[in-house]
């Protein structure tokens, strides 16, 4: 499968707050078996910096683009109502350069590249209707220390969900909802661990032929 969008927007007077973005993504599956696949993912994707970003340098005159490359698999195997699935990602984020009256502001300080690495267990009560228990972990490395205080932001993660899936089959509910636990912990002994409960939710509701809540 192949996928490309574009959003493109253009002001009279405040020609840098322009939208020039633009997604390419391409997805493929290749069954092994009966009972277990491979699927990939590659994409990019360009946009442009948010004004509200509390990461946006304050005295740039135009909006910094941004390029994200990712790239995703995932190995699939069923045994009868028990599913497994082990699923890794590699994304990198550039940042380019914003100008100011002071001359060109480098954002390279922001460039990140974000790995993460999932495993999840589902079981089947009927085939609209499953329960799962996931774990993941991700090690997030920027290329520089921050210009605002010489700190890098270099840390690593874990995340653990439990939750219920119903499946993309069903005639009335679709998606899933999970809760579970998180932590990230900065490599910088400066900068102390963040953690926190999760809430995960994505369901569509079809209420008749032509309405569906999503």
């Amino acid at each position: 499968e192949f996928r490309a969008t574009g959003a493109f927007s253009r002001f009279n007077e405040f020609t840098t707050e322009n939208d020039r973005a633009y997604t390419i993504e391409s997805r493929a599956r290749f069954d092994l078996t009966r009972r277990s696949n491979i699927e990939a993912l590659a994409s990019r994707d360009v946009a442009q910096d948010s004004r509200s970003s509390i990461n946006a340098p304050a005295s740039a005159s135009n909006r910094a683009d941004i390029t994200t490359d990712r790239f995703a698999a995932a190995y699939n195997h069923r045994f009868n109502r028990l599913s497994l699935q082990l699923r890794g990602s590699v994304s990198e984020a550039t940042y380019g350069a914003s100008e100011s009256s002071l001359g060109p502001i480098s954002n390279s300080d922001r460039d990140v590249r974000i790995k993460e690495e999932a495993a999840r267990a589902s079981w089947e009560f009927k085939p609209d209707l499953f329960a799962f228990v996931e774990a993941g972990l991700n090690q997030r490395e920027y290329k520089l220390a921050a210009v605002s205080d010489g700190i890098r932001r270099d840390s690593t993660g874990d995340r653990y969900r439990v939750g219920v899936s119903f499946g993309n089959t069903g005639t009335r509910l679709r998606g899933e909802i999970s809760t579970g636990y998180g932590v990230q912990r900065p490599d910088d002994s400066r900068l102390r661990d963040i953690s926190g409960i999760l809430l995960d939710a994505n369901l569509a509701y079809r209420y008749s032929s032509l309405t569906s809540f999503l």
